[in-house]
């Protein structure tokens, strides 16, 4: 959301408030709208740009990306080398 309202900010010289409105699968869905402090979208940006010679290389091919263990990149080349006890999931 931080790389949208910079790209609004840079296209169109607008400082926008960006919000996420969810909706769950479920039979009867839940749904709400998130709002999201300028804060944490100040700190996010931060850290982007902290990364962004780090991501270059990595599209570059130039040094391999730092596994974060949660997505589809993580998950295809995710290696099983420990036994997960059930009772440590977290159900909902």
């Amino acid at each position: 959301m931080a790389i949208y309202q910079e790209l609004i900010r840079q296209t169109f010289g607008i400082d926008s408030t960006p919000y996420i409105i969810a909706v769950s699968k479920q039979q009867e869905p839940d749904k709400a709208i998130f709002s999201i402090p300028q804060f944490m979208m100040d700190t996010e940006m931060d850290e982007l740009k902290e990364k962004q010679q780090h991501i270059s290389n990595v599209i570059n091919g130039t040094e391999k990306p730092i596994a974060c263990g949660h997505c589809d990149y993580c998950r295809m080349n995710k290696q099983l080398s420990t036994v997960t006890p059930i009772d440590s999931i977290e159900l909902y």
